[in-house]
């Protein structure tokens, strides 16, 4: 890490004095909560990079922020979509990759739709972001509607509901590099799906509030507060990816 990088890492520690995010203030639950969902995330992030799932490690470096969401996706006739996520945002990084990362904002997603569905689905994904506005998004509460045309099997990739991020999988692949989004995902289970959604997303109030006290959303994701400990798996295993993704690069 670049001693310019180091210096801010240590002015964002030493800057915040909030006991609303001293991990030694939080609850065993809460603890687990953080150290479970970096724990997944990062396992996610690398097999979406290096598991020939077509995410190309080298965004790691360009994009503003990333959000992570799983979600349990039912229908019959109807489809039902609810899961919990959350957002982190790239606060620093310097030319060979190394960055600092706000600590999360949780959040949850929920959907609802009409149409010709059946099946059952659980879905993992990645919405890597490219804009402040995107990550920030997350922070307010928010509804969408869209079409949602999907034939899933085990093991293949497939979106989560594209009202809320947009297109996903070979589509946001084949969007280009200047989108403000890109999805990617993993899927298990079959969902035969042809559908109007309405997808909504909001703060998770509850786990925030207890992460940061009336700490404003906005700010926890600009690095205004320490980041975590407990999601250090995340973000070593997004810098090592960057890292390499950088050297391929130059080599």
């Amino acid at each position: 890490m670049s001693p310019e990088l180091s210096a801010a890492v240590d002015a964002a520690s030493s800057s915040h004095d909030n006991p609303c995010t001293s991990e030694d203030e939080l609850d065993d639950s809460l603890k687990a909560r953080l150290e479970g969902d970096a724990k997944w995330a990062a396992e996610l992030v690398g097999r979406l990079c290096t598991g020939g799932s077509g995410m190309p490690a080298s965004l790691l470096r360009k994009c503003e922020g990333l959000a992570f969401v799983r979600v349990s996706k039912g229908a019959f006739g109807f489809t039902v979509a609810h899961g919990p996520g959350f957002v982190i945002r790239k606060v620093d990084q310097d030319a060979e990759g190394n960055a600092r990362w706000s600590p999360p904002v949780f959040f949850m997603l929920n959907q609802i739709g009409m149409g010709l569905a059946l099946g059952l689905q659980w879905v993992e994904s990645c919405w890597v972001l490219m804009t402040r506005s995107a990550v920030e998004g997350f922070t307010l509460p928010r509804s969408n509607v869209g079409i949602d045309l999907s034939f899933a099997k085990t093991d293949e990739m497939s979106g989560i509901p594209a009202a809320v991020l947009g297109t996903c999988s070979v589509a946001d692949r084949e969007s280009g590099q200047d989108a403000p989004s890109h999805c990617y995902s993993l899927a298990s289970g079959l969902l035969a799906n042809f559908s109007f959604n309405g997808t909504d997303t909001a703060p998770s109030r509850s786990l925030n509030t207890q992460l940061y006290g009336d700490h404003p959303l906005p700010g926890v994701l600009a690095g205004e507060l320490p980041p975590f400990a407990a999601m250090a798996p995340l973000y070593d295993k997004i810098t090592d990816l960057a890292r390499s993704a950088a050297e391929e690069s130059t080599s």
